[in-house]
């Protein structure tokens, strides 16, 4: 999978590998308070907020299924539970069909020095359901579908897989509705102003 990011002009290209190496299934509980979804509905009552366009999908081709968001976060850890097509969305499941997982969740995390202060950007921060990367609103935050698979519609010539997923997501949305609020430092998100634009292939 790889990201590619923008900061101040300059563009750099993050990769990521994930394998899945463990010989056992590995379980783990996540604490929070609150979920984005309530967070969602609470503001859409109570504001007049933009929504980010928060969109998941699951590479299932080959011998194993993985769940990815554009909104910097990978499997579906403190996103609850997903359904797609009737079934649950598996986070991270070797061999696939097995009910055997092998990721709670990952998440992007990027942080710079700025001035005399330390900023980080984070997918999501397990403990504290802080989600500081995030699309943007309707059809233009949405995922972007290809297939080198001549029959199938989301065809393209530009495909590189039989799944590929595309999308972009930046750390600019402010609202504590969407971001929460930072308990250490007592402040809302403070973004770096990082656009990051997101491909996974199967």
């Amino acid at each position: 999978m790889t990201a590619l990011c923008r900061y101040s002009g300059l563009w750099c290209l993050l990769s990521f590998l994930l394998i899945p190496a463990l010989p056992h299934p590995v379980y783990a509980i996540a604490r929070y308070d609150d979920s984005l979804e309530t967070r969602l509905q609470y503001y859409a009552k109570t504001t007049d907020l933009v929504f980010p366009n928060i969109q998941f999908n699951i590479h299932k081709t080959g011998k194993m299924a993985f769940t990815i968001t554009n909104a910097g976060t990978f499997g579906t850890g403190t996103l609850g539970t997903l359904i797609m097509d009737g079934e649950i969305a598996p986070s991270c499941e070797y061999p696939i069909n097995s009910n055997i997982e092998y990721l709670f969740q990952g998440a992007l995390w990027i942080g710079a020095v700025v001035g005399t202060d330390t900023l980080v950007s984070v997918g999501a921060d397990g403990w504290l359901n802080t989600r500081e990367l995030l699309p943007d609103p309707g059809e233009a935050g949405a995922f972007i579908f290809r297939s080198i698979l001549t029959w199938k519609p989301e065809y393209s010539s530009q495909a590189v897989s039989e799944q590929d997923f595309i999308c972009t997501y930046t750390d600019t949305f402010t609202d504590i509705g969407l971001t929460g609020q930072d308990p250490v430092d007592n402040r809302g998100h403070v973004p770096l102003h990082v656009s990051i634009r997101q491909g996974s292939y199967a």
